[in-house]
């Protein structure tokens, strides 16, 4: 009898078929665990579209023109060149109107306007050399037969004024012993017809001091104060 074969092989035939069995049931947990393992992985395994948006708005602010830095962090909006065209600009040029300088002469000299009727013996001798010099700012000084007067153009033209002062005329004391003095008190303006050419006029105001002065006006015919306008024409040599 084959008993025993045949039992081998029923044994055989029932262990294939639990061995099937077997990895069929394995098959099925396996696809179950990895259904789990999908529905419970974790959310923050892919970057949102948010943290993209973020970076990327970084990344266009650090593009944006005008925000360059220096090495220390700080805003840079120097420009290099800017001290290079300082550098390059020449010192303006002064056109300003200037007289020249140096030894001058006064080839007229008569008085518009005498009231004191003192005008001849004012010019009766007088020097004709005179000089000009620049002193500060828009100063000059003009010396002359009279003394020397400290003027001052005016900002942009030829025009100037100059200081008022006083001078004193002791001939009635020197030449005849009088007691009396006449003083000159000047107020001088003028201008430059060009740096080489100027026109002065001074308005003179005439008063007399000292005990003797009723015998002056009798000698000379004038009334006491009275008003003298001499002009003055001069020349640079």
């Amino acid at each position: 009898m084959r008993i025993l074969p045949y039992t081998l092989l029923l044994f055989s035939c029932s262990n294939e078929v639990g061995t099937k069995t077997d990895r069929v049931e394995r098959l099925d947990r396996d696809q179950m665990l990895r259904d789990d393992n999908l529905s419970t992985a974790p959310d923050d395994e892919e970057k949102p579209d948010g943290d993209n948006e973020e970076s990327n708005s970084d990344d266009r602010d650090d593009d944006r023109p005008g925000d360059e830095q220096n090495g220390d962090g700080q805003d840079d909006n120097s420009h290099p060149d800017d001290s290079e065209e300082d550098d390059d600009q020449d010192d303006p040029v002064d056109d300003r109107f200037w007289p020249v300088e140096g030894n001058w002469d006064i080839f007229e000299l008569n008085f518009s306007l005498d009231d004191c009727g003192l005008g001849d013996l004012v010019t009766g001798d007088v020097d004709s050399a005179a000089t000009l010099f620049l002193t500060s700012g828009r100063r000059f000084d003009v010396n002359h037969h009279f003394g020397s007067d400290d003027c001052e153009l005016d900002p942009t033209g030829a025009t100037f004024d100059c200081r008022s002062r006083v001078i004193v005329d002791t001939t009635a004391r020197d030449d005849y012993g009088l007691d009396a003095d006449i003083l000159l008190d000047f107020f001088i303006t003028g201008n430059f017809a060009d740096e080489h050419n100027m026109f002065l006029q001074a308005d003179v105001e005439a008063t007399c001091a000292g005990p003797s002065c009723g015998l002056v006006e009798f000698a000379t015919g004038t009334r006491f104060p009275c008003d003298m306008v001499l002009d003055l024409d001069a020349s640079a040599q």
